[in-house]
């Protein structure tokens, strides 16, 4: 399953087989294309990427080569992107820079490469790319994994019952351990994660740690935005200078303080609304800050 930018929903489906969107918005479903895949992500350029085929080059499920295309969401047709993945269609993502993270074998670990905008002919190849995170000692089934707004990679392991934290420079540390058998983690909007565990079903875990530089982020971004729209400069000051101090309080910590300060924000941009912001953009940052406070509220 993957979801783009505007929240509608994409996944596939194995009886028929055919790639869907949902809309929240309007409650609208689209049939995009009659394929099955196992996973399907959007790159950096918005496109949605998904598991093309699998080929079996040899005895066992590590040497099947795994092959990704880009699936045109008008036609339905797939371009061929990258090649000599031996994962099963198993997990893969990208970065904001096109890196391109993807399981290798059974559990050996991920791989991280950067590969070009366009597809080539033939298909990118990651044959020969070394581990970025080894996993080798933990002999443990990888099968999907996710990446935190820090970058960090939250990656099961699903016969250890484990988690373990991949950091920027590749290396790991063990996060969580005692599920039954973990195999899909994802986050949502404010840094709250999510762990399918089979046999026991969804775990939430909430942690500082991943809930404040999410939130900062949204907070930073709220700030450019109000930059960019608000023409009054005394008023997008006063805003701004709100949504910096509950940055400030957030990082010492004082989640409380930060959450008051995200309440005066609201205050403010409910007594602009109509005023010195539009009725629109006051009432999507109103409904932004609401759900920066519920995400702070867990904590």
């Amino acid at each position: 399953m993957a979801v783009d930018s505007e929240g509608r929903i994409y996944l596939s489906n194995s009886v028929p087989n055919a790639v869907y969107r949902f809309d929240l918005n309007d409650g609208s479903l689209a049939k995009l294309a009659d394929l099955w895949t196992r996973t399907l992500r959007f790159d950096s350029f918005g496109r949605l990427i998904v598991t093309q085929s699998s080929i079996p080059a040899g005895p066992t499920y590590d040497d099947f080569v795994s092959t990704v295309g880009i699936l045109d969401l008008g036609t339905g047709l797939i371009a061929p992107y990258i090649t000599g993945i031996r994962n099963i269609e198993r997990g893969f993502l990208f970065d904001g820079d096109q890196n391109f993270f993807v399981k290798m074998k059974r559990g050996d670990g991920i791989i991280k490469v950067n590969v070009p905008k366009e597809p080539t002919e033939p298909p990118f190849d990651v044959t020969d790319v070394p581990l970025f995170y080894d996993l080798r000692s933990k002999d443990s089934e990888i099968r999907f994994f996710t990446r935190n707004t820090m970058g960090q990679a939250l990656i099961p392991l699903s016969d250890a019952g484990e988690i373990v934290l991949g950091e920027t420079d590749g290396s790991w540390s063990d996060f969580a351990r005692g599920f039954n058998w973990p195999c899909y983690v994802s986050f949502d909007r404010n840094g709250v994660m999510y762990l399918v565990d089979h046999g026991n079903g969804i775990f939430r875990i909430i942690g500082e740690d991943f809930i404040v530089p999410t939130v900062n982020g949204r907070l930073n971004a709220l700030c450019s935005d109000i930059r960019a729209k608000v023409a009054n400069t005394g008023v997008a000051n006063s805003l701004c200078q709100k949504v910096e101090n509950a940055v400030k309080s957030l990082i010492k910590g004082h989640i409380g303080a930060g959450i008051n300060k995200i309440e005066a924000l609201i205050a403010e941009l409910q007594a602009q609304s109509g005023k010195k912001i539009t009725v629109e953009d006051a009432a999507a940052w109103i409904k932004l800050a609401g759900q920066l406070i519920e995400g702070l509220t867990l904590l």
